[in-house]
């Protein structure tokens, strides 16, 4: 027995359009293949590059003499960050001794690097007078 034409063009055309699909989901399967590998490339780059960063960074601070595990008083920061058109005391320790630091100048952005930096320069310029006087008695 025969099929009528109509169904055996119908079953035709599904075949078709299900070829058609296949191939279209095995190309989309190699783009994105492709993707995947290529994004991966540019995340073990990324990576790398961050670890480049990372070690220009530590030289950079050794160089400078920053010790960003020495970050410096809250509330010396705040004084910072707030800043004081008048002259503003602030009680901070170096070396446990307790020092006053007055704080003078407009506000400034929160830059923890710089506030850092400075704060080790505080410590440094600190120790040197603290050294001459000690010379000098």
């Amino acid at each position: 027995m025969q099929r009528p034409p109509n169904e055996v063009a119908d079953a035709l055309q599904r075949v078709q359009a299900r070829a058609r699909h296949i191939t279209t989901m095995a190309a989309w399967h190699e783009r994105a293949t492709a993707s995947i590998a290529e994004l991966h490339q540019q995340l073990l780059q990324a990576q790398a590059d961050l670890a480049r960063a990372r070690e220009l960074v530590v030289a950079q601070q050794r160089i400078i003499g920053l010790d960003l595990s020495d970050y410096p008083p809250p509330k010396l920061v705040a004084a910072w960050r707030a800043g004081s058109p008048g002259y503003t005391p602030v009680r901070v320790l170096i070396d446990d001794a307790p020092v006053t630091l007055i704080v003078h100048g407009p506000a400034r952005e929160a830059d923890m690097v710089r506030e850092v930096y400075d704060w080790c320069r505080v410590q440094q310029i600190w120790r040197e007078v603290r050294r001459d006087i000690r010379e000098a008695a």
